[in-house]
């Protein structure tokens, strides 16, 4: 097998292709697995700003 990407194989694979495309799986999953968890954009506001402590009531504004 020489450089067969996941999606070029037709009919039956053989057991080498087989065994090339799970390596590739584990090891995206792999990489996946160390990224940062970091989420970007608002998402990530909202489950950072879920995890501090909540604001004391002297520091809200109240109308009476």
């Amino acid at each position: 097998m020489t450089d067969t990407e996941p999606w070029q194989i037709g009919g039956n694979p053989t057991a080498e292709e087989v065994a090339a495309v799970l390596a590739l799986l584990g090891t995206q999953a792999q990489a996946r697995a160390q990224a940062p968890q970091e989420v970007p954009g608002w998402a990530g506001y909202w489950r950072r700003s879920a995890d501090t402590p909540p604001r004391s009531s002297s520091t809200r504004c109240s109308r009476r």
